[in-house]
């Protein structure tokens, strides 16, 4: 049995506990997670056209811009010495090349209207604990979030915040 437990992450069986016991407690929706009913009506894209016809955001923009920017680079770099450390297999990532993939990254999803995307430890450690031994694994998380946030919103809704937050 406890070889099972290995391969299912804690993450889910705190997930379902905390569907379980939110359910059966009765919790009110605004203890738990708030999805969209529908996935694409949460989607908002920016407003170009407002943004260049006022010169004077331009400078606050840039502001902005600029401050994600530097904050991103230094969570990213953290992050990615921060999972070398606890690599089992002792591999050293390249900075270089995740501050331009974290660029690419936060300059689509921005053009769509997205948040900025950090590379994060949590993943990473829970990937580690499973067995992972290659970065398809990050993929691998990211496509199944989605699955979950396109096809099962009504199963997300019923995470409890207080599950998130452990």
């Amino acid at each position: 049995a406890s070889g099972l437990w290995r391969w299912i992450p804690a993450a889910i069986v705190v997930a379902a506990f905390g569907i379980l016991s939110s359910t059966v407690l009765g919790f009110d929706a605004s203890l738990r997670i708030a999805m969209p009913e529908n996935i694409a009506g949460g989607i908002h894209l920016p407003a170009f056209a407002q943004f260049f016809s006022n010169s004077e955001l331009w400078i606050t923009m840039a502001l902005v811009v600029f401050t994600f920017t530097m904050i991103d680079a230094v969570e990213s770099v953290a992050s990615v010495k921060a999972v070398d450390k606890i690599d089992p297999w002792r591999r050293k990532s390249d900075a270089n090349k995740t501050l331009r993939a974290m660029g690419v990254c936060n300059l689509t999803s921005g053009m769509i209207g997205g948040l900025t995307v950090i590379p994060n430890a949590v993943p990473s450690r829970s990937n580690i604990d499973s067995g992972a031994h290659t970065l398809w694994s990050n993929l691998y998380s990211g496509l199944f979030l989605l699955v979950f946030a396109v096809a099962l919103p009504g199963l997300l809704k019923l995470i409890p915040l207080a599950a998130i937050a452990g």
